[in-house]
């Protein structure tokens, strides 16, 4: 059942029945009342009637000016609705590219590692074959050097003939040692090359 109050509006008291708790009936009769008291207030026609009709159309152009006000800000949140789904579908776009470039980055960088990590074990390889080659020709030359020794012993005791077979021996020993000489030191060479490589590419990497 609606609410049932008294109220004052211009000097007169009327009931009024409506649905609204009391407490907003009477604020607005006193809403009107106000109206109609400054209209009174600022024309001089004292017409009760004329004052009523003034009062409900400066109520009514409020109400129109609030509708049109909801009308605009319904408007603009549309606008701002639309926008925020707008910046979301672009904002859910740069983030997929962002994950799909990391994902792609983090599988280059593991194939490059991997790739370094093969071509370091190939290094590797390789020098502890040309290591393997260098202690075998320093093997060869202390052979060389103890039948060069031995050869000397042999020349120091036998005869001229024996001497100069020997020394034939011996120009030969040494043409073998300068040969395996020459080798063992461009395989040193190689290996030094190799350790300056395998350096470079460790301070490129560390500095990347």
């Amino acid at each position: 059942m609606g609410n049932k109050v008294t109220v004052t509006i211009y000097g007169k008291e009327y009931t009024v029945a409506g649905d609204k708790p009391r407490e907003d009936i009477i604020k607005l009769a006193a809403h009107v009342d106000d109206k109609m008291t400054e209209i009174s207030d600022s024309c001089a026609m004292g017409a009760m009637s004329s004052i009523a009709v003034l009062a409900a159309v400066n109520i009514a152009e409020e109400y129109f000016d609030l509708q049109a006000r909801i009308e605009d800000l319904e408007r603009r949140n549309v606008k701002l609705e639309d926008d925020n789904q707008k910046y979301t579908q672009l904002w859910e776009e740069a983030k997929t590219n962002y994950i799909d470039q990391k994902e792609e980055s983090q599988k280059t960088l593991s194939d490059l590692r991997e790739q370094t990590r093969a071509e370091i074990e190939e290094i590797r390889k390789q020098k502890d074959q040309l290591l393997g080659q260098v202690n075998g020709k320093d093997k060869e030359i202390g052979e060389l050097i103890r039948r060069e020794q031995e050869m000397k012993a042999e020349i120091e005791k036998g005869s001229k003939e024996a001497v100069a077979a020997s020394e034939k021996k011996f120009k030969d020993l040494e043409n073998n040692y300068f040969d395996i000489q020459m080798e063992n030191i461009q395989l040193k060479s190689e290996l030094e090359k190799m350790k300056n490589e395998m350096e470079w590419e460790r301070n490129e990497r560390e500095s990347h």
